[in-house]
């Protein structure tokens, strides 16, 4: 996560800034290729078929950054899919990689890949708008296609969707309650994000979410 993610985000800027970067870059550079030492000693601990697994998934996450298309081109350019990608990816990473080894994709497991893949659908979209006045505009962003309001609607939409799938799951009583609670929560970030958001709006609050995810849970284990 730590390696595909900084590649992703940093990339194209140390490529073309690679003879003046900033000491923070540097220092980004230096705890990502640690990370990658860390990945590649964990792999070795991995069955074949787990590391086919996310070796595709690494695939995917080098195309998203790596021009290999014409004009220079890569998976974030082509409309829309930039965000199908993101989502798979880690729906696919936190809720698949954990049954490889076991083959136990079964129904269950199947809904909730795809539950988590709406949920990270719905995050994204404060990032979307944020970044309405970086992208290009042939970018084709969901907000650029369809304008902000839409854009928000449709995220209300998928969050219904997350937790239409959450009830099917049939959840321990906690667990359907954190799923709400998350819900909201994106709710409200989606309903106040804008193009002209402050910094940290996405950056801190909307990025804190998983982790809001993630303590609410171990609460719920530490009751339990």
């Amino acid at each position: 996560s730590m390696t595909g993610y900084n590649f992703v985000k940093y990339a194209g800027y140390a490529k073309f800034h690679h003879r003046s970067l900033t000491r923070q870059l540097r220092s980004i550079q230096a705890f990502s290729f640690l990370c990658f030492i860390l990945l590649l000693v964990s792999l070795l601990k991995q069955s074949h078929r787990f590391i086919l697994y996310a070796g595709a998934l690494g695939l995917f996450t080098l195309l998203y950054a790596v021009p290999f298309l014409p004009n220079h081109k890569n998976l974030r350019h082509i409309k829309i899919l930039k965000i199908i990608i993101i989502a798979a990816v880690w729906a696919l990473a936190t809720a698949g990689l954990p049954l490889v080894d076991t083959l136990n994709f079964n129904s269950d497991a199947l809904l909730r890949i795809l539950n988590y893949f709406v949920f990270v659908l719905a995050l994204i979209i404060p990032f979307e708008i944020r970044d309405l006045k970086f992208d290009a505009p042939n970018l084709g962003t969901l907000p650029q296609l369809i304008g902000v309001t839409k854009t928000k609607k449709v995220g209300y939409l998928l969050l219904a969707l997350y937790l239409l799938i959450s009830f099917q799951l049939q959840l321990e009583t906690f667990a359907l309650t954190v799923n709400f609670i998350m819900a909201l929560l994106t709710g409200i970030a989606i309903k106040y994000a804008s193009k002209d958001q402050h910094f940290y709006y996405a950056a801190f609050w909307v990025e804190s979410l998983p982790i809001i995810w993630l303590l609410l849970h171990l609460i719920g284990q530490r009751i339990a």
